[in-house]
């Protein structure tokens, strides 16, 4: 692990050049201009679950969605975190619907209410089809200060107060009434169609819901989004999280400095993996400095497990005005030629005021990081201008990949307001980057001894070396020495570089209209099938990505990230085989890829992971034969592999 963070800022920032990963934060707060957002209807199949919340998004103008699920505005405003069960009659298909995809063979949920039926005792009075939530009122359990159950409380939905009673026995008395239950006894109330459970009679008594709108405006229209559509959620009160948070995130990092003083980094090495840590924190920090309300969603459809993450930001704070526009990813990647990959990913900066994005990144990178500054100034020179960025990342196969080339090819597209302009930067980025050395260690090197050195980097650049289809191409060449001692060949971190073609990238940059084409391998025919999509500006009727941004849960994306497993598997099987040539394991075809999005609606910002159930069949089987292979001989017999969940047919490959 030690040897890993020693090492990460080195692949970070190599990862920073080739454009695979780099999302900044915005701590500073700078004015940021952006268009009014609206967001177009969903598919049919999203209707019932959107209906309220559509029409409210319709309007750029709109800021207050409606709540769309019942009983959410007699929820306290204080509330710190509140489990949503928005239907038990939909949890309960959804946790069929995972344990039959997965063949668990786990118990169904087959009265949808048994989790609070059994150990609460409840009988009657109870309404299938309203959600149910549990919440706590305060943050103490986090504080040193939890004084028990006392601020823990169920609203659970019902037919009428009366029936609810008569399940326990008892009637309806004044102010509060005591129900004995498996777990002891609580004190309910009527609330509405709901009844209010809790442990302390005092507290059921005085709690006020929040005034009419005042969740969901705190929650977003983002966060409604996902609670109109997830089987289960969390909400979480960051206002109420913030006071606790921040000092206990500033505890944890002063711990890490301390940490990294203490260890035998070079100073360069460690001012510059510091730098890189305090980009996060700030962000979380940020984060939880700006946040309202915070949604984790979970839920199920025939095909997909959905997890939905969001946070609102409170109005005109720092993060609202940075995230106040949405949409503009889409497009790029359907000019990619199709071909086998190992994850795509497109992002659009449309609206962000990305000069001041990059002055505060850049103001956060000491002078004493050395190369890992200089290496981070480059970059973000790179993203002047930059409307819209995407990559897909091409598998090779290995036995086509000479020594040294990597096993794929980083193919990045940029649509940027100048691009012979960003195309001259690179190159010079490139240049600059010549004799440049990055200070790493004491490592262990194959034969376990520690040694120390540094990463090298030599780099040449030939523009106007060839011509693709009549426009001007540059070939670059990086050569990455790592320190005397690591670069014997049996070695596992010389292994993993060259496996990735980072001691060897070559590769081509293109400016061709309002775009440039950088890739890391130099495959002229690939850069030719990318000019000529690009020169037409087609997009592919034949995109593959369109059924999956259906899931999605809004149609305008921000960004989009898609993994194909199967290639990601054989990546991993080339990269077990390093140490062990006789390593196999399975790898199905047509697995569908999982699927990430991002967006950004009216100061708030969500994230949604599809992961389809032939990817979690697959994990689960080979989970499965780890176990039995691992099994001690003699043991309980293992656990018979269950047949492979049906496939639905492979969809095009970009």
């Amino acid at each position: 692990m030690r040897s890993f963070v020693r090492t990460a800022p080195a692949i970070s920032l190599m990862l920073l050049v080739l454009g695979l990963c780099g999302s900044p934060w915005a701590w500073a707060g700078e004015r940021l201009v952006s268009a009014p957002s609206s967001v177009s209807p969903l598919g049919p199949h999203q209707a019932s679950h959107f209906k309220q919340a559509e029409s409210q998004a319709a309007s750029p103008a709109a800021t207050t969605p409606q709540a769309g699920l019942e009983g959410l505005d007699l929820l306290p405003a204080e509330a710190a975190l509140i489990l949503v069960e928005s239907s038990p009659a939909r949890l309960s298909q959804a946790w069929d619907t995972i344990n039959e995809s997965l063949q668990l063979g786990l118990p169904g949920l087959a009265g949808s209410m048994d989790l609070l039926r059994n150990p609460l005792g409840l009988q009657a009075g109870l309404r299938e089809q309203g959600p149910l939530y549990l919440f706590a009122t305060d943050f103490q359990i986090f504080s040193g200060q939890w004084t028990g159950l006392a601020n823990l409380f169920i609203l659970v939905p019902i037919t009428d107060f009366a029936t609810f009673l008569q399940g326990f026995g008892v009637e309806q008395q004044e102010g509060s009434t005591l129900v004995p239950t498996a777990v002891g006894p609580l004190y309910a109330r009527p609330l509405g169609q709901f009844a209010l459970m809790g442990m302390d009679r005092q507290a059921v008594e005085a709690l006020q819901p929040a005034t009419p709108g005042q969740l969901s405006r705190s929650v977003g229209l983002v966060g409604m989004l996902s609670l109109n559509r997830s089987d289960l959620a969390l909400v979480v009160n960051l206002e109420a999280l913030e006071p606790i948070g921040r000092p206990a995130l500033q505890q944890a990092v002063d711990a890490i400095h301390v940490q990294y003083a203490a260890s035998d980094m070079p100073p360069e090495s460690l001012a510059g993996t510091e730098a890189i840590m305090n980009l996060y924190v700030r962000g979380l920090d940020a984060m939880l400095r700006d946040g309202t309300r915070a949604v984790l969603g979970l839920d199920a459809s025939q095909s997909n497990l959905g997890l939905t993450f969001t946070i609102q930001f409170a109005q005109e704070s720092p993060m609202a005005r940075l995230f106040t526009s949405t949409g503009g990813a889409t497009p790029l990647l359907s000019l990619f030629p199709q071909g086998r990959y190992l994850w795509a990913s497109t992002i659009s900066l449309r609206g962000l005021d990305v000069a001041s994005l990059i002055e505060a990144l850049r103001s956060a990178m000491p002078e004493s990081a050395g190369a890992v500054a200089t290496m981070m100034s480059g970059v973000l020179d790179l993203m002047h201008g930059v409307q819209s960025m995407a990559q897909v990342v091409y598998f090779v196969d290995p036995a086509l990949a000479p020594a040294g080339a990597g096993l794929f090819n980083a193919v990045s597209i940029y649509k940027v307001e100048d691009p012979q302009g960003f195309l001259d930067r690179w190159n010079q980025f490139l240049v600059g980057l010549n004799g440049l050395a990055y200070p790493i260690g004491p490592l262990a090197d194959a034969q376990g001894q520690m040694v120390a050195g540094e990463i090298t980097y030599n780099t040449r650049v030939e523009r106007d070396a060839l011509q693709v289809g009549g426009v001007p191409v540059s070939r670059y060449q990086m050569r990455t020495r790592l320190p005397e001692g690591l670069t014997d060949p049996t070695g596992i971190i010389y292994g993993m570089y060259e496996l990735f073609g980072i001691t060897n990238l070559t590769g081509f940059g293109a400016a061709s209209g309002r775009y440039v084409v950088l890739t890391t391998r130099p495959d002229v025919a690939q850069l030719e099938a990318t000019l000529a999509l690009l020169a037409s500006e087609a997009e592919r009727p034949d995109d593959p990505f369109a059924s999956l941004r259906q899931t999605a849960l809004h149609p305008h994306q921000a960004m989009e990230y898609y993994l194909d497993v199967g290639a990601i598997a054989s990546l991993v099987l080339a990269l077990a085989r390093i140490s062990n040539p006789e390593t196999s394991f399975e790898i199905p075809e047509g697995l569908p890829p999982v699927a990430l999005f991002g967006d950004i609606l009216q100061s708030g910002i969500s994230g949604r992971m599809t992961v389809p159930f032939p990817v979690l069949s697959y994990a689960t089987r080979l989970i499965r034969q780890a176990v039995s292979t691992l099994a001690p001989t003699g043991g309980p017999e293992p656990v018979p592999e269950p047949a492979p969940t049906p496939e639905p047919a492979p969809a095009p490959e970009p």
